[in-house]
């Protein structure tokens, strides 16, 4: 079945496996994969949210039930759980159910609500999501046509006051979600832009993204993938592409609707702005550029401010 999986379906599972290691268990269980889900930008996560429920507190629910384990757990393969695997099954019966023929991170919604007794399913129910409810959107949102969600809009801009900068976003609606430091490493890319992120808190994906230079709101479309082995993977890039630029910022992340907010203070570059708009079913092009329009305003950026490039340009 893991042949039918979607990039982002993949994504998540790859970012379960991260979160399992976090908590030093050497199985993957349901709770593993509803944190994977939450980390991936995708269907799965725009039913959530247009089912009401309140990520950053259905992952805090989740972690507060988990209990870590006591020894460091090795690389290599990690078993699913009884309650895991049936919450694969039910992600297959769901889409054979709904016509569908691929299995994305929307199906894992309705197998992880669906999925018996795990304290997953239990934090979704409770949360109000059932699966009548996400079975009728993604029918009525996807019908017979996988989602295709990996596009954002985006603004980067130089911000001389980052501090004004997140009390009006703040003012204007937006939450804040958490702060993080970042490595990116770039490699040479035959088209696009390719880079390998580590983050503080242990993991680490890989990015390939394409993206016009245009000081501007511009559309990027990109794959992301996570790394269990980031610096194995590094070497292997290494030999095979060269070495590129290696970027190292703090960010902060806040959320407004389908925007994120960055809050970046980029090692040797000062600080900047970006915004990126997630694309999706509910949030189209045209409404994005809207939001971006009204943020933009908000935090009072001018032209002149603008940047065109990547962080890895300047």
């Amino acid at each position: 079945m893991f042949d039918r999986f979607t990039d982002r379906a993949r994504q998540a599972m790859g970012c379960a496996r991260q979160e399992s290691q976090r908590f030093q268990h050497d199985f993957i269980a349901p709770e593993h994969m509803l944190l994977g889900l939450l980390r991936t930008v995708g269907p799965g996560v725009a039913l959530l949210e247009h089912l009401g429920v309140d990520l950053k507190r259905l992952r805090a629910r989740i972690e507060t039930r988990m209990k870590p384990g006591t020894t460091m757990v090795a690389m290599g393969h990690v078993p699913f759980t009884a309650e895991a695997k049936r919450v694969l099954e039910l992600m297959l019966e769901e889409a054979s159910r709904l016509g569908h023929e691929w299995l994305g991170t929307e199906h894992l919604v309705l197998g992880l609500v669906g999925g018996g007794k795990s304290p997953a399913g239990a934090a979704l129910r409770e949360m109000g999501v059932t699966s009548d409810a996400a079975r009728a959107h993604v029918q009525r949102q996807w019908g017979g046509q996988p989602p295709d969600l990996m596009a954002n809009l985006e603004l980067k801009a130089r911000c001389a006051d980052l501090a004004r900068a997140r009390e009006a976003a703040l003012a204007h609606g937006a939450a804040a979600e958490r702060t993080m430091r970042q490595e990116d490493a770039y490699y040479p890319a035959r088209s696009g832009r390719l880079k390998l992120r580590r983050i503080d808190d242990g993991t680490a994906e890989l990015i390939w993204y394409h993206r016009s230079n245009v000081a501007d709101t511009r559309r990027s479309d990109y794959e992301i993938v996570p790394v269990p082995d980031p610096e194995a993977l590094h070497q292997v890039l290494l030999g095979a592409l060269g070495r590129g630029a290696v970027v190292r910022k703090r960010r902060e992340l806040l959320t407004w609707g389908n925007v994120r907010i960055h809050l970046d203070t980029v090692d040797d570059l000062g600080t900047f702005v970006e915004f990126e708009a997630v694309l999706g079913p509910d949030d189209d092009e045209e409404t994005s550029r809207t939001r971006l329009a009204e943020l933009r305003a908000a935090l009072g950026i001018r032209d002149e401010d603008l940047v065109a490039g990547s962080y890895a340009d300047l």
